[in-house]
Formats: structure tokens, C-alpha cells, sequence
């Protein structure tokens, strides 16, 4: 076997886990299949992993056959090698697997458990402190004041970032499943929700998560905080869970909602709405269970959901969009112009907000007329997202793989945001006129007064 060079190792690293992924996705059991080597047609040597760092990496269900494992202590802190198959692999002792998660792992007969080893499910694995950057899609970004913000993907992790520094100030490992959304409750806290079914409430300053929720049968797609530490969370199973960040146990089960629950939008006064592809939405009272109104017209599935002004709101579907009045069951105003699904919807001020579609486009509306005020074309593929930076101006992403900063006030793009290597899939407004975006693996902070990237957050490309 042969020493491997720096660059060498982090793709290693990152194949390892796009193939635990592949063949064990987390969502369903393990299936182990035939080991790494032999799929390498390298069963004899298996592999030299003894320079790759692979703390943090998720590994679950591979069979690593007769490998090579990293031989430094604490390189394998926070993996996840739950199911992994290590029984023949060379030299492997407690120090190697120091730190790691190790839940139904096959180990060799001569190789001790670390203490320090999670091998029950009440224990949670330890965290990555190497600022890799993610290895899935960035589907979630939250602003948490100071120019910190956090990022979830697929990969099943959170990053701390800020605007100031390109790595990752920590990564908050625990997930099972993909992280599909979060929110910012105050104080450097905020609250995960994953596919795996539980929400996790972490603090800038740990790394571990403070309090794990555990209730939902299905997906969390979406959570919001509705102040004072209380949050609600809406999931695949068609209920929204209202929380407190003291307390493990749901404060409330709202049920009503005859499939997913795709978004949410705080009112205020403990008033929330949910969205759903049930083609209707509700309105909840934090403190009864029973919606106090149900919302028909829709007939398409809710994906876009945003409160305007004096309990008015708005809502997406396939290719409408509808305003609503939280004191009335009939929607105030259909707008249609859209060609295809609403993706993202904006909120601008002075009851004016503004939609993005799978049509390329983005409108401009105003609450009190019923045809769109502008319609705005630039992007060559869908619209996923849209963020409202103030003084009538708003950002898109979309998967043409470009942002484009627009004005109110005119119909063609102010600024161009090129960089992206992949789909744009998330975007938050951070301050004074900056925002971050998000791709298939890496964030990148921009300025609207400027057209290149102030910085890219990823962390491939060498270890710190």
C-alpha cells in the first residue's frame, strides 16, 4: 500500500460516504452487500486508510473488509460506523476507534471497546470539530445575528458559520436522516428538524445537541419559533408538535391535516398557519389542539407559505397563489400568472410580496389587485428561492445555478451572482444587503453591491 497526499485522502473520504449513503441510506435498515475492496475488485489488500481523517464521517453499514483503518487516535471521532462491518480489518484496536459511534458494529475478536465508544442508542456521537464542508445538499440556512448563520444538508449535519471566516466554526453531528429545516430561537440556540423524525435543539457554543425531541412518525419539513423558547414543528405524518426548549415531551399535538405538512408561518399572538399537500391550511392557537379555521381553495399540494400584515397571509401551490385573512375561511384574492409550482413566496412590505416559480420566473404582487404588478425574467431554470433584503429589493436562487438581485421597482435584474457549481437549493438574508447561498455542498456570502462571492464555505480542499 501506498502513503496517499492530502487531496488524495479527502476524496477518500468523500467516497466512502456517498457509498455508505448509496447503499445504507438512513432511512431505511442496513443491507450490507459485498465489501468496499471486493466492489474495487481490490479483495486481497482492501484499503490503505491510515492518513485519512475520517472524524465526523458517516460510514454506517460498510463492510470495510481486510482495511487499513486511520491509525491516529481520535481520527475516527464522531463517526458514525453503526452496522459497519470491521471484523477483518488490520490492526484495528480501542485507541483507533476512540470516539466513534459503533452501535451493532462487527469488530475483530482481539480489538477491546473503547470507553468511550457509543454502542447504546441513548448516547450521542461526538463531534467533528475538522471544518469539512458538507458532502450533500445544503437544504436549510437560518441566520443567527452577528453575521452567524447555520447550515443543515442531506449529509445529516449542521455548520456554524460566520460571515467572517471560510471554515466551519463547528459541526453539529446527531442527525439520522437529512436536515430539511431550522430556525433561529434567540441567544446563539436554535432547532433542527430531520428526516429521521426528531428535532434537535442545539447552542453556537456546544457541540452536542441539548435536547433531542423525539414524536413525529414521519419527516420534519418544517419548524418555527414562536418566541420564548416554544417552536412548532410540522412533518410528513400530517401533525404539527409544539414545543418547549426546556422540555423533551411535546407541549401539544395538533392533528387535522390529511398528509404532509410542508410549511409553516408564525401570525403572531401564538397564532401559526400550516400548509399542506392536502391542498388546505389551518389556522392553530398555540394553546388549543383544534384549528381554529381550515382554509379551502387550493388544488395543489402548499408548498409556499408567508404572513404578510394584520393577519393576512399567503399561500403557493401548483401554479396559484392565494391571499387569505385569518378571520376569514374564503380567500381574499386569486393570483394566477404562474406557469408551473410556487416555489418560494416573500413578503416585501406595505402589503406587496413576491413569488418564485418552476416557470423560471418571479412576480411581483400587490394584496390589493388580483394581476401581478411585475413580472421578472432572467433566470434559465426554476426559481427555487427568494429572500427580501429591504428598501423593495429581493434575491433569487435557482438552478441554473445563479442568484440575481431585483428591484421593485424594475423589471430586469440588478445584479448577476455567478459561482455556483450546482443548483441553488437554499438562501438566507443575512445584514445589510448580505445574504448566503446554498448549492449541492458548499455556502457562499455575497453582497448586493458587489457581483462576486465575498467568500465560499466549504472545507474540501484541505484539512485545517
Amino acid at each position: 500500500m501506498t502513503e496517499t497526499n492530502t487531496s488524495d485522502t479527502l476524496e477518500m473520504r468523500r467516497a466512502l460516504e456517498l457509498l455508505a449513503r448509496k447503499l445504507n441510506p438512513a432511512h431505511v435498515p442496513v443491507v450490507r452487500s459485498q465489501s468496499i475492496p471486493e466492489l474495487l475488485s481490490n479483495p486481497k489488500n482492501g484499503l490503505d486508510l491510515r492518513r485519512v481523517d475520517l472524524r465526523g464521517a458517516w460510514l454506517r453499514g460498510l463492510d470495510f473488509g481486510a482495511s487499513h483503518m486511520p491509525e491516529t487516535p481520535g481520527q475516527l471521532t464522531g463517526a458514525c460506523l453503526d452496522s459497519a462491518e470491521l471484523s477483518q480489518c488490520v490492526d484495528l484496536g480501542a485507541k483507533n476507534l476512540e470516539g466513534a459511534r459503533l452501535l451493532h458494529a462487527s469488530l475483530p475478536q482481539n480489538a477491546s471497546l473503547p470507553l468511550s465508544a457509543l454502542r447504546d442508542l441513548s448516547q450521542r456521537v461526538l463531534p467533528l470539530t475538522v471544518p469539512f464542508g458538507h458532502s450533500g445538499d445544503v437544504t436549510t440556512i437560518a441566520a443567527l445575528g452577528d453575521g452567524r448563520f447555520v447550515s443543515g444538508s442531506d449529509d445529516n449535519t449542521l455548520r456554524l458559520w460566520d460571515a467572517e471566516q471560510e471554515h466551519a466554526l463547528r459541526v453539529f453531528v446527531g442527525h439520522e436522516g437529512s436536515v430539511h429545516s431550522v430556525a433561529s430561537l434567540g441567544n446563539g440556540r436554535f432547532v433542527s428538524g430531520s428526516s429521521d423524525g426528531t428535532l434537535h435543539l442545539w447552542d453556537a457554543e456546544h457541540d452536542q445537541a441539548l435536547r433531542i425531541f423525539v414524536g413525529h412518525k414521519g419527516f420534519v419539513y418544517s419548524v418555527a419559533s414562536l418566541g420564548n423558547g416554544r417552536f412548532v414543528s410540522g412533518s410528513s405524518d400530517g401533525t404539527l408538535r409544539l414545543w418547549d426548549a426546556e422540555r423533551d415531551q411535546a407541549l401539544r399535538v395538533f392533528v387535522g391535516h390529511k398528509n404532509s405538512v410542508n410549511s409553516i408561518a408564525v401570525l403572531g399572538d401564538g397564532h401559526f398557519m400550516s400548509g399542506s399537500d392536502d391542498h388546505t391550511l389551518r389556522l392553530w392557537d398555540a394553546e388549543l389542539e383544534d384549528a381554529l379555521r381550515v382554509f379551502v381553495g387550493h388544488e395543489g399540494w402548499v408548498h409556499s407559505l408567508a404572513a404578510l400584515d394584520s393577519g393576512r397571509f399567503v399561500s403557493g401551490d401548483n401554479n396559484t397563489l392565494r391571499l387569505w385573512d385569518a378571520q376569514q375561511e374564503h380567500a381574499l384574492r386569486v393570483f394566477v400568472g404562474h406557469k408551473g409550482w410556487v416555489f418560494s413566496v416573500a413578503a416585501l412590505g406595505d402589503g406587496r410580496f413576491v413569488s418564485s416559480g418552476h416557470d423560471h420566473t418571479l412576480r411581483l404582487w400587490d394584496a390589493q389587485q388580483e394581476h401581478a404588478l411585475r413580472v421578472f425574467f432572467g433566470h434559465q431554470d426554476l426559481v427555487s428561492s427568494v429572500a427580501a433584503l429591504g428598501d423593495g429589493r429581493f434575491v433569487s436562487g435557482s438552478h441554473d445555478r445563479t442568484l440575481r438581485l431585483w428591484d421593485a421597482q424594475q423589471e430586469h435584474a440588478v445584479r448577476v451572482f455567478v459561482g455556483h457549481k450546482g443548483w441553488v437549493f437554499s438562501l438566507a438574508a443575512l445584514d445589510s444587503g448580505r445574504f448566503v447561498s446554498g448549492d449541492n455542498n458548499t455556502l457562499r456570502l455575497w453582497d448586493a453591491q458587489q457581483e462576486h462571492a465575498l467568500r465560499v464555505f466549504f472545507g474540501h480542499q484541505d484539512l485545517v
